[in-house]
């Protein structure tokens, strides 16, 4: 503080104002109780622009006489250091609102299903009712089937990392949820799987989405269908009416009742036909929406 002390000026008039107070008490600390004294604040520099010192204070002359009492200051500059811890706490910040409040459920888990950590949205999606009860439980019972779990696990170890995996899972009601994972595995030096890591997005409303969309699909379907079905059948009842009009007349040749009688049952033939499509859709929309 030399350039300071030579100008005669305080050295409050270059500390930012929102430390001023601070160093003020340390200050008055020292002089009540003598004791060395470390603080950390900010202070303008020549460029206007502030630095990080970290300043270790104590009394080198006892006031005689109310003549005043000289501190004396060994400062470093500290601004890496300060500035480092910064980013890491907005890093850390941002890590927490992510953790806490994002739309994606996060859980670590160990392979055998602990639930080690999780936050609200992971509590939110599978309906568990606090962070606790969802600590309390596995990840096992999330999953459709033992099988299912023991698939993931088997994939895991062999990528490593699965990416954007969509798997249908149970909420803890029992109904169905569907979610779209990020997991990421750690493993130990022999390379065993110690822990998994699962980002988790909800994506069971999407799915609910395309299933109304399919089901819509479906209906406009079986309604061209029904159309299609009701114009043949009335060309094939035509065909019988006519055919039955023409057999009630007693005075047929016999030709004109063999053709009535082939014509009856090529009708009859398209309407077995008819009937063999209308069954193998229901069978493939059976299968598709099922």
């Amino acid at each position: 503080y030399t350039t300071l002390f030579r100008s005669g000026r305080s050295l409050y008039e270059f500390i930012h104002p929102e430390d001023v107070e601070r160093v003020r008490r340390a200050h008055s600390t020292v002089v009540v109780h003598p004791l060395i004294q470390t603080e950390t604040y900010r202070i303008r520099r020549r460029s206007n622009d502030y630095a990080w010192f970290e300043s270790v204070s104590r009394i080198i002359l006892e006031p005689v006489n109310n003549s005043g009492v000289y501190i004396s200051s060994a400062s470093r500059d500290v601004t890496g250091r300060m500035e480092a811890a910064r980013a890491l706490r907005e890093s850390e910040e941002r890590y927490r609102r992510f953790f806490e409040d994002d739309l994606t459920g996060v859980v670590t888990s160990t392979p055998s299903g602990t639930i080690l950590t999780c936050n609200p949205a992971f509590v939110r999606i599978f309906g568990f009712s606090s962070v606790d009860a969802a600590l309390a439980s596995n990840m096992e019972r999330l999953y459709i089937t033992p099988r299912a779990r023991e698939l993931t696990l088997r994939q895991l170890r062999t990528k490593a990392k699965l990416e954007y995996v969509e798997t249908e899972m149970r909420r803890v009601d029992g109904q169905p949820g569907y979610v779209i994972e990020n997991i990421i595995g750690t493993f130990d030096q022999q390379g065993e799987l110690t822990e998994i890591k699962t980002y988790i997005f909800d994506n069971t409303e999407r799915v609910a989405l395309e299933s109304q969309l399919r089901q819509a699909q479906k209906m406009e379907n079986l309604g061209t269908l029904a159309g299609g079905i009701a114009h043949d059948f009335n060309n094939i009842l035509g065909i019988l009416a006519i055919h039955a009009e023409i057999l009630g007349r007693s005075s047929l040749s016999r030709e004109k009742l063999e053709n009535s009688v082939g014509a009856i049952s090529q009708t009859v033939k398209r309407g077995k036909a008819l009937v063999r499509q209308l069954l193998t859709f229901a069978r493939k929309t059976d299968i598709l929406f099922e």
